[in-house]
């Protein structure tokens, strides 16, 4: 099962990889070359499909793949062998393009189908074998990364960035993480206080609970709001035992106005890829489905997370939230100056 897994996201690709050529019109006299390739990929990876073990997973795998060879034929009829064949070098027809462009999306989708789409309990191995041999690479990297995180802080924003000066404002709030996702830029206080120790009793209370933030937290945190995120949930809020945590997606035009998005059905997450850009943009394709008549360029998307100490009611998470989103560039400077590069 791995194996065709494997085998059909090399075919996938091998036709995307074609499709791109052709929608570039960069194929240098290879036309035919490419048109065969491409048809032998979408014809392999049928075959494969029907390999994959019986199941849920395998009916969406081939369900899949019988919309990309449905398309294939489609952009075989609408004068892809003419051009090819005549003038190549030429642009390429409205026609073709329209026919490329959509089976690019359908193959994109049907390889996240086909090739994500995994069972959790066989891939568990693969995925622990796979963390590690990554932790064994990335070791003699993380020192330098730690001091050049905590170098950039000083230089450009610990010493206006910090939990205590938000304090002030903010009552209650801890911790939070602001991301644009037009540059996956994140701007947050560090988690390093200036004194590390257990906790103590004579120590601020808003203190203690900053330490008792782990970064273990904030990472579950970010993995609960990318849950619901993949239902269509674009706000919610929670509690555990210490902590009140928010989350807000929130979009805008290119001059700051707020824009409101339709609605998002639980099925969202069969159209688009994993929150997060490592497979695919998530946050572009997110703009695309929902502001189907906009150009994604012009629309910004932002999240913020926002961590509070005990219980917060929910008037007071809305009012730190809107302040803390208004007022962030003043704290931080210029939009681009200290924000952490996500990429």
């Amino acid at each position: 099962m791995i194996v065709n897994r494997t085998q059909l996201s090399v075919q996938l690709t091998t036709l995307l990889t074609g499709l791109e050529e052709m929608i570039t019109g960069e194929i240098n006299g290879r036309g035919k070359l490419v048109l065969d390739a491409c048809d032998t990929a979408v014809r392999k990876s049928q075959e494969l499909a029907r390999r994959i073990p019986k199941g849920r997973a395998a009916e969406r795998a081939e369900k899949a793949l019988q919309q990309v060879h449905f398309r294939w034929e489609n952009v075989k009829k609408s004068g892809l062998e003419d051009w090819l064949r005549n003038g190549e070098d030429a642009e390429v027809p409205m026609r073709v393009d329209a026919s490329l462009t959509s089976l690019v999306d359908t193959a994109r989708s049907a390889w996240r189908v086909a090739c994500l789409g995994v069972n959790t309990s066989t891939s568990a191995p693969l995925v622990e074998s796979a963390v590690a041999m990554a932790s064994e690479r990335m070791a003699d990297y993380c020192h330098f990364l730690e001091v050049k995180a905590l170098r950039n802080m000083t230089l450009g924003c610990r010493s206006g960035l910090t939990i205590n000066k938000y304090l002030e404002e903010f009552p209650g709030l801890i911790h939070f993480l602001y991301v644009d996702r037009a540059s996956h830029q994140l701007t947050s206080p560090t988690l390093l206080t200036e004194e590390p120790g257990d906790l103590t009793k004579d120590s601020d209370s808003s203190a203690n609970g900053a330490r008792a933030l782990t970064v273990a937290r904030v990472w579950s945190m970010v993995e609960f709001a990318r849950t619901h995120l993949t239902k269509g949930h674009l706000s919610l809020m929670w509690k555990d035992t210490t902590f009140s945590y928010a989350y807000f997606l929130w979009f805008e035009d290119s001059g700051g106005n707020p824009l409101k998005p339709g609605e998002l059905g639980e099925s969202i997450n069969e159209t688009l890829p994993l929150p997060g850009v490592l497979c695919d943009d998530f946050y572009r394709s997110l703009c695309v489905q929902t502001f189907p008549g906009m150009d994604p360029s012009r629309i910004r998307v932002y999240e913020l997370f926002c961590v509070h100490l005990g219980l917060a009611t929910s008037p007071c998470v809305l009012e730190h939230t809107r302040r803390l989103a208004a007022t962030i560039w003043e704290v931080t400077g210029p939009i681009d100056a200290n924000p952490a590069d996500l990429l």
